[in-house]
């Protein structure tokens, strides 16, 4: 799904899209496929075709961080390339396509992944849920997004400014820090 990794890279790596164009990529993309088709579409933020997420993102691992995030939220199977969880970076072919890097990984990015993973894993409502989008405010540079099943709902929040923010969620006010996901459960 090329369409999701751009916009992924557009919106997180290069901050190239606002909150609204985020949106508006989004539902035409969803709009594209019947929606059993959207659940199965192959989410991914890099491929042997691409250069890798980290490298467009100049090194920032936040923004991978998110995009990861981004990534296991979303509706569809997300995808994984191999060396992502550990901040493995390479330009366009052949860069991209690279032997893994298994002398130097990247701890924390690489627990954030197993976390965001084993978070998808223990809830429905992010698997099969329903998509609805609560927020698109490009001046504060909050996106939020709830997942909801018949037996739960997930909210994700992501500030990608660089102050904290606050946002309300079933009349609770949650701060999320700069360059951050807040999930409500």
């Amino acid at each position: 799904n090329y369409l999701f990794r751009d916009t992924m890279v557009d919106y997180f790596a290069r901050s190239a899209i606002d909150e609204e164009e985020l949106d508006h990529r989004l539902e035409h993309m969803r709009m594209k496929y019947p929606e059993e088709t959207v659940r199965c579409l192959y989410n991914c933020l890099s491929s042997h075709d691409t250069p890798r997420f980290l490298t467009v993102a100049q090194n920032e691992t936040w923004r991978l961080k998110l995009a990861i995030a981004f990534q296991m939220l979303f509706p569809g199977r997300p995808a994984i390339y191999y060396g992502e969880e550990i901040g493995m970076q390479g330009e366009n072919d052949p860069g991209c396509r690279a032997g893994m890097n298994w002398a130097h990984p990247d701890e924390e990015l690489l627990n954030w992944t197993k976390e965001m993973v084993q978070l998808r894993h223990q809830h429905e409502a992010i698997r099969t849920g329903n998509y609805r989008v609560l927020c698109k405010d490009k001046q504060k540079k909050l996106f939020a997004f709830e997942r909801a099943s018949e037996t739960e709902s997930i909210i994700a929040v992501f500030n990608s400014g660089d102050t904290p923010q606050d946002f309300t969620a079933a009349a609770e006010i949650v701060t999320v820090p700069a360059h951050a996901v807040k999930i409500i459960k």
